[in-house]
C-alpha cells in the first residue's frame, strides 16, 4: 500500500492511496487501484486496507477450478504414497479437468455436478462413485480456504442401476473343482511362468503386487516358508517400484506346503535357462521370481492378460487375479482352516474380512497350514 499527498490548484491539501489487490491468477498480473481525495492520511489507510481486503476476496473467487485442484494436489501428494497420488491424478485428467477444469470455481453449482456423475454413469465408468468422492475432496479444500461457502457434491443424488445386480467378492472365485479345471487349462498352455504364478497366488492367497516383488531369498525352502514383505507399486510415468505391503499385517510369512515347494524349484531352474538364452544371469541375491526378458519387473497388467487368455480359450468362469486369492478364502476354510489362521496367511487387517475376530498367530499355529492346504486341495 502506497499513500501520498497532494495539493489542489486552491492550496488544500489532500491524500490518495494505491492498493495492491494481488495477482490475478488467470494472467499472473499484478493488480493495483488507486483512490484519492481523502482528507488525513488515516482516511487514505483505511480506505486502502478495504481495498485491499476485497481486492484478495475478489482474486479468490476468479480462481479456476484447475488452480484450485493444482493447490490442492500439491498437499495431497504428502499424504498417500505416489501410487495412490498418480492413480488420483489419472482419474481427474481423464475425467474431470477436460469439463470442469476451465470454470470459475465459485460458477460451478450442484447441477453442473450432478451432470457430470450422470455423465460417468450413462457412459460405463463402473468406478463413478469414486470419482464422485476424489472431487468432493478438492470442493471441500475450497471451502476450508473460503474459496466457496459450501461442496456443490453434498446436493447432488449418485446414481444406481437397480436392474443390475450388485458384484462382490463372493462373485470373483473358483470352487474347488473349478479351480482344478483352471490348472488343467494352463498346464495345457505350456507357459511354465504363467503356471507357477497362478499356482503360487492359489496356493497362499499372496496379492499380485505380492507375488511379482517376491525375490527368491523371500522363499525358505528349508523351513517351508514364503515372507511377504513388499509389494510391487507403479508410480509417476509408469516407473515400477517395490513399496511397504498394504498394510502391517500384510508384512507376514506364509506357510508354504511340499507341492508348491516342488513346483517353485523347477520353475527356479526353468527360469535360469530361460534368462541364459536372454544374456541374463540369474543367479544373483535380488533375483526375481517372476521377470521379463531383460530380468527387470513384468508389468502389473501381465497377470491379468494371461488369466484372461486362460478363461476365455477354455470357455471358464470369468474371474481376474485377485479372484485366486478370494479362491484361496474359500478352500481354506473348507480344508479345515480357521478364519484366525486363514486371515493371519493373507495378511487381512480387518476382522470383516475373514468374519471373525483373530489376533497375530504363533508359528506353531500356522506352521502346518500350507500343507493342509495342499492336502485339501491337490492341485
Amino acid at each position: 500500500m502506497k499513500i501520498e499527498s497532494y495539493k489542489y490548484k486552491n492550496g488544500n491539501k489532500y491524500y490518495k492511496v494505491q492498493a495492491y489487490l494481488g495477482t490475478d491468477p488467470l494472467t499472473n498480473r499484478r493488480l493495483r487501484t488507486t483512490r484519492r481525495g481523502f482528507k488525513t492520511a488515516k482516511e487514505a489507510r483505511q480506505a486502502g486496507n478495504k481495498l485491499e481486503l476485497a481486492g484478495k476476496t475478489a482474486i479468490k473467487n476468479t480462481k479456476t477450478f484447475n488452480t484450485v485442484y493444482e493447490e490442492w494436489f500439491l498437499l495431497y501428494k504428502t499424504t498417500v504414497r505416489e501410487s495412490t497420488y498418480v492413480k488420483n491424478h489419472e482419474v481427474f485428467e481423464l475425467h474431470v479437468l477436460p469439463l470442469l477444469g476451465k470454470l470459475k470455481i465459485t460458477n460451478i453449482t450442484p447441477e453442473i455436478c450432478q451432470s457430470l456423475i450422470n455423465k460417468w454413469f450413462e457412459s460405463g465408468l463402473t468406478r463413478y462413485k469414486r470419482f464422485k468422492n476424489e472431487l468432493s475432496r478438492v470442493f471441500k479444500y475450497a471451502v476450508q480456504l473460503k474459496i466457496i461457502q459450501d461442496n456443490p457434491i453434498d446436493r447432488i443424488i449418485i446414481p444406481r442401476n437397480t436392474n443390475i445386480k450388485k458384484k462382490t467378492a463372493r462373485d470373483n472365485y473358483y470352487t474347488l473343482e473349478q479351480l482344478k479345471e483352471f490348472f488343467d487349462c494352463v498346464r495345457e498352455m505350456y507357459n511354465p511362468k504363467m503356471f507357477i504364478f497362478f499356482f503360487l497366488v492359489a496356493n497362499t492367497g499372496m496379492r499380485k503386487g505380492e507375488a511379482l516383488a517376491l525375490k527368491w531369498t523371500d522363499i525358505n525352502f528349508k523351513n517351508k516358508t514364503l515372507s511377504v514383505n513388499k509389494t510391487l507399486t507403479q508410480g509417476i510415468n509408469n516407473r515400477l517400484y517395490t513399496n511397504r505391503p498394504k498394510t502391517d499385517s500384510s508384512d507376514r510369512q506364509i506357510p508354504i506346503g511340499d507341492h508348491l515347494i516342488e513346483e517353485l524349484k523347477k520353475w527356479k531352474k526353468i527360469q535360469l535357462e530361460e534368462l541364459l538364452i536372454f544374456g541374463k544371469n540369474a543367479i544373483n541375491i535380488d533375483q526375481l521370481v517372476f521377470s521379463n526378458a531383460e530380468n527387470t519387473f513384468l508389468q502389473p497388467s501381465k497377470p491379468l492378460t494371461w488369466i484372461y487368455s486362460v478363461v476365455k480359450k477354455y470357455n471358464l468362469k470369468h474371474i481376474n487375479v485377485h479372484g485366486l486369492r478370494h479362491t484361496f478364502t474359500g478352500i481354506a476354510q473348507q480344508g479345515g482352516l480357521s478364519a484366525k489362521e486363514t486371515g493371519t496367511i493373507l495378511g487381512h487387517s480387518s476382522i470383516v474380512t475373514t468374519e471373525d475376530i483373530y489376533h497375530t498367530l504363533s508359528p506353531d499355529e500356522v506352521k502346518n497350514a500350507g500343507a493342509r492346504f495342499e492336502k485339501f486341495a491337490s492341485l
